[in-house]
């Protein structure tokens, strides 16, 4: 299956491992590229997520108009009667909770690049032994303080945090973004620090271009 998933993603690989290539060689600094790796990803892949981020602005535009309509039309009303009413403001809106998928589309965009990195990364001979800052060995787990890895943890904590500032006020949107941080961060804890600091890198660019885009459009 792995090499099924290698082979999907190639296109993608290969030219991202060239990158970190080019950027350690200039650099003589495997840390600072997989950071220059990140900040590259991120500015590439800016149209995309703008087309993700419109797609998710009309869709919560449209829920919540959705949302509004079902409040003031079913209250007091139980059963198959609400039922009814609901199916219908659905109908007219051309709505289903199923499209809630859709708020995730933002992310959606990025997984392929995820994904890419676990490749690049996890398995890497070039950075076994290779040292950035505090951490000893890139090609394993941090294990920076009494044996737990703070790297994940930290990855976790900024995620928690972007969720909480950027979806302030939507509930429903921050309980959806903790729930995929939560099992994020349970799937690579064990991770080689090299793709953790990769994925932070990439949430800590991808909050700087969000707000800088936002103060832009205002």
């Amino acid at each position: 299956m792995g090499d099924i998933f290698y082979s999907i993603f190639l296109p993608i690989i290969y030219p991202m491992e060239a990158i970190f290539s080019f950027f350690w060689a200039n650099t003589n600094s495997a840390g600072l590229s997989i950071i220059l790796l990140a900040l590259f990803i991120s500015i590439l892949t800016i149209p995309f997520k703008k087309w993700a981020r419109r797609i998710e602005d009309d869709f919560f535009a449209l829920k919540t108009l959705v949302d509004s309509e079902v409040a003031e039309k079913t209250t007091g009303l139980i059963g198959e009667e609400r039922f009814n009413i609901v199916e219908k403001i659905y109908k007219s809106h051309k709505y289903h909770p199923i499209k809630s998928v859709i708020a995730g589309t933002s992310f959606i965009v990025i997984i392929p690049f995820l994904i890419s990195a676990i490749f690049i990364f996890s398995e890497a001979e070039s950075l076994k032994g290779v040292s950035f800052l505090f951490i000893s060995d890139l090609s394993a787990e941090d294990r920076l303080f009494v044996g737990l890895n703070v790297l994940p943890i930290s990855m976790l904590l900024l995620g928690i945090g972007e969720a909480l500032l950027r979806w302030r006020g939507q509930r429903e949107q921050i309980a959806r973004y903790l729930i995929t941080a939560a099992v994020l961060f349970m799937l690579v804890y064990s991770f080689a620090s090299a793709l953790i600091i990769y994925w932070i890198s990439m949430n800590i660019c991808a909050s700087i271009i969000y707000y800088i885009s936002n103060k832009t459009a205002k």
